[in-house]
C-alpha cells in the first residue's frame, strides 16, 4: 500500500489523487498479463528464482454416459496462475482499495469547496451553490447564514491565497488573523471544527485491535480491563507518549504508589 494513504501529513485530496492512480496501475496490470510476468520475472532472475511453472499430470474424472459436456481444463500452468491467482488477488485489492476508502471519497466530494485548489478557479455564484449544498448536508449543526459568511472570508483571505497552500493553512489563517471575528464567522469556524474531526478512514482503529492483539496474547490472559485500557492508549498516542519526561512520570508514580511510614 502506497505510504501517502496513511501518512498523517498528506492531505486527504492528495491521498486521493494517489490512490486513484494506484488503481489505473492495477487495472493495468490486470489487462496486461505479459507486461506483469516480464516485471515479475525480471525481478525473480535478479534474486535467483525459477520463473518456470511447474507442470503436474491433470488428474482425468471419469465422464458419465449422460453427461453432455465436461468441465473446460486449462492448457498449463500459467493459465491456471492466471486465472485462479493473479486475476483472483487483483480484483480482491481494487474492491478493498474502492471499500475501505469510500468514506474519504466521501468526504472529499463534500468538502471540496474550501481547497485553495478550487477557491483560485471557482465563480462566487458556483462557490455559493457548493456552500448551499453543504449547508443542506449538515443542517443540523450548521445554519442558514453559512454561506454569506464564508463568501465574505473568502474575500477576506483570496489576496494572499496560493495554490500551494492546504485546507489545514487555510483554516490556521482563518483562525489566526480572523479570529476576533468569530462571534460573526459562528458558522465558518463549525464547519473548519467538523472538518478536522470526522473520520474518514478505519485505518487507525485496525491498527488499534492489531495492538491490542500484541499487548495481551497467550502469556498475558489474565490482565485486566483497567491495564489493557491503559496500555491500549499509551500504543495508540505514542506520538505524545514518546514526548513525555520520563523521570517526571516515574516521580509521580512513586509518589503516589508509596507506603506511608507509621
Amino acid at each position: 500500500m502506497h505510504p501517502k494513504l496513511y501518512k498523517n501529513a498528506t492531505s486527504i485530496w492528495a491521498r486521493r489523487v494517489v490512490l486513484a492512480e494506484t488503481k489505473a496501475k492495477l487495472q493495468i496490470y490486470k489487462n496486461d498479463f505479459e507486461l506483469f510476468k516480464c516485471k515479475a520475472s525480471e525481478t525473480a532472475r535478479k534474486y535467483g528464482i525459477d520463473t518456470h511453472f511447474q507442470e503436474k499430470r491433470q488428474r482425468k474424472v471419469k465422464k458419465h454416459f449422460d453427461e453432455l459436456g465436461a468441465d473446460h481444463r486449462f492448457p498449463n500452468r500459467e493459465k491456471i496462475f492466471k486465472i485462479e491467482v493473479f486475476n483472483n488477488v487483483l480484483d480482491t485489492v481494487i474492491s478493498q482499495l474502492d471499500t475501505r476508502f469510500i468514506g474519504m471519497s466521501a468526504v472529499c466530494h463534500i468538502f471540496d469547496f474550501p481547497t485553495p485548489t478550487f477557491l483560485l478557479h471557482v465563480d462566487e455564484a458556483t462557490l455559493l451553490q457548493k456552500c448551499d449544498e453543504f449547508q443542506r448536508k449538515y443542517s443540523d449543526i450548521i445554519g442558514p447564514s453559512f454561506s454569506l459568511q464564508f463568501i465574505n472570508i473568502y474575500h477576506l483571505v483570496l489576496p494572499q491565497l496560493t495554490q500551494a497552500w492546504t485546507v489545514h493553512q487555510l483554516c490556521k489563517e482563518i483562525m489566526s488573523k480572523y479570529g476576533v471575528l468569530e462571534c460573526d464567522l459562528t458558522e465558518v469556524f463549525t464547519a473548519m471544527l467538523l472538518f478536522f474531526t470526522i473520520p474518514v478512514t478505519s485505518a487507525a482503529a485496525e491498527r488499534s485491535f492489531s495492538k491490542l492483539k500484541i499487548m495481551k496474547n497467550y502469556l498475558k490472559n489474565n490482565m485486566g480491563q483497567t491495564p489493557l485500557r491503559h496500555l491500549s492508549l499509551i500504543a495508540i498516542e505514542n506520538k505524545t507518549a514518546s514526548s513525555l519526561d520520563l523521570n517526571e512520570v516515574i516521580d509521580t508514580f512513586a509518589k503516589t504508589k508509596a507506603r506511608k511510614k507509621l
